[in-house]
């Protein structure tokens, strides 16, 4: 089976997936939107795999967190790999031009989001509602590789710099991230961090990422006398274990899907969580009080409980809470979420020869 997965982003864990994918005995090939949005995990990319950057023009309007593409040649770049089946994530451009060569050449054409094949949880409601056959999905949450994640996180837990960031930041350490923008869920971290400083005044709070109100966050946390909120920036995917492992709790505000596959990965990190029930992979990933704990974070009294519950609990407590968030992200690890992709195109390539 010949495989092209169309994609605007290329990370190190999306890597590994379609690296299991080809050792399965699929030919895979990789049409990338922009060079820029695959350098995180261009050295882990093997010849075998196949990368082919595609031309054309990147932007992003003001106060956007992610870059628009508009790519040209995808319909010449199709034609020249020949697949059988083509997976897309890419923007509208790509996405109209590959079902185009899909129906040209009676290809089936399958809808990647990023964090599932056709849909998951909620995005598989919105599927539906959109018209797509959803009897046709294959349900996962975005793959993580959880052995790295978690021998990396655990090697520098016990190292001197590790000791080091957390004298520097304080304890206990908060950690979160998102697009600081309406519904990146700043504004909303901020009143929960108010409750927490009230009656934890050492508790810091870490934050990955960036965007355009940072400068004006800056400046409300002077004004408000927080000297323990500390922003990193955008931090390189092969650093972030470095913060998981010393946090002590790892917090998703945000108020829709964004950031999602960093849930995955701070539960492979061994790291508690306290994630927004607006995104998508919360539901999937998180029973309260078991593998985690949801919050809205609208709420900002009850999130400012569950995060400080989660800072109180017992040491067997919260190995217990680990230990479940380790077995369930388990099963979204990239060999067996390899096997359920391989499986699926499969199945839709027969469906669709059938048909022919």
């Amino acid at each position: 089976m010949r495989i092209v997965f169309l994609t605007d982003e290329l990370t190190s864990d999306r890597v590994r997936l379609l690296e299991a994918v080809r050792q399965r005995g699929e030919e895979v090939s990789v049409l990338l939107m922009s060079h820029e949005f695959g350098k995180d995990a261009a050295d882990e990319i093997s010849a075998s795999l196949g990368v082919e950057v595609l031309p054309g023009f990147h932007f992003r309007r003001k106060g956007e967190h992610r870059y628009r593409h508009w790519n040209y040649g995808i319909m010449a770049a199709l034609t020249r790999a020949r697949p059988d089946i083509v997976v897309n994530e890419g923007c509208a451009s790509s996405t109209i031009r590959a079902m185009l060569y899909c129906r040209w050449r009676g290809r089936p054409y399958i809808a990647w989001t990023g964090r599932a094949f056709a849909g998951s949880g909620l995005g598989q409601e919105a599927l539906a509602r959109g018209g797509a056959q959803t009897e046709r999905s294959l349900t996962t949450v975005a793959p993580v590789d959880v052995r790295l994640w978690s021998a990396r996180a655990e090697t520098f837990r016990i190292s001197r710099e590790a000791l080091q960031l957390r004298a520097h930041y304080g304890s206990p350490i908060l950690l979160s991230h998102g697009e600081d923008g309406p519904s990146g869920g700043h504004a909303d971290l901020f009143e929960i961090y108010a409750g927490i400083e009230r009656r934890r005044p050492q508790a810091a709070l870490v934050i990955l990422g960036d965007g355009p109100c940072r400068a004006r966050r800056e400046e409300e946390a002077r004004r408000r006398g927080w000297s323990r909120i500390h922003w990193a920036g955008q931090v390189p995917r092969g650093d972030l274990h470095r913060y998981f492992a010393i946090a002590d709790v790892w917090v998703s505000p945000c108020l829709r899907n964004c950031s999602e596959a960093l849930i995955g990965e701070a539960m492979a990190a061994q790291v508690p969580v306290v994630a927004s029930t607006h995104t998508q992979a919360t539901l999937d990933l998180i029973d309260d009080g078991v593998t985690g704990y949801r919050i809205d974070p609208r709420d900002a009294a009850g999130s400012t409980d569950a995060i400080l519950k989660v800072l109180s609990l017992s040491e067997e407590r919260r190995q217990a809470v680990i230990a479940a968030a380790s077995e369930r992200i388990a099963k979204w690890d990239i060999e067996p979420v390899a096997d359920a992709l391989v499986g699926f195109l499969k199945s839709v390539c027969r469906t669709a020869e059938a048909r022919r």
